[in-house]
């Protein structure tokens, strides 16, 4: 019986000795890298102006099919992506948002890499575009006025190495 016992006891051992006490990683839902189609998804937390993703990761060069769900929302977002992790860029592209146009204008700003329209509570917009061909952090925003900087994220622009 004492043999059992010792046995049972020696078992997690062997066990963290057999992982080299790592445990594997679980795959990250938001690692588009190995899709033809990067197919990204970011929905905004109810009325708590956040988005529930606020990063994910594609390859250079990718095709991003990138959707803005507002369904659960009754406030607008829209998601426009910056060409820089600089928050200053974004800053300049979010006040030029709010200082030529309607709540809805997305600004003709060379650090524009793509946006969706502008959602309404309860609907869904998108946009394709191509991930830059330079690996890097690039800022994702709503432009919505009052909504930056609470609703940001970054696009991870990695190769299959990083």
């Amino acid at each position: 019986m004492q043999k059992y016992i010792v046995a049972l006891l020696a078992l997690p051992l062997l066990l963290l000795t057999a992982c080299d006490g790592e445990s594997p990683e679980a795959s990250d839902p938001m690692d588009f890298r190995e899709a033809d189609v990067a197919d990204v998804t970011i929905r905004a937390v109810g009325d708590n102006m956040q988005f529930e993703q606020t990063s994910f990761t594609v390859r250079p060069g990718q095709t991003v099919q990138l959707v803005m769900d507002n369904a659960e929302a009754s406030l607008p977002h829209n998601v426009l992506v910056v060409n820089s992790d600089d928050n200053s860029v974004a800053n300049e592209v979010y006040r030029a948002s709010q200082d030529e146009g309607p709540p809805n204008y997305i600004p003709d700003h060379g650090a524009v890499l793509a946006s969706t329209p502008m959602a309404s509570g309860g609907e869904v917009t998108e946009v394709e575009f191509t991930a830059p061909e330079e690996p890097g952090d690039y800022i994702y925003l709503c432009t919505y006025p009052g909504h930056y900087p609470a609703m940001t994220g970054v696009m991870e622009v990695r190769t299959e190495e990083d």
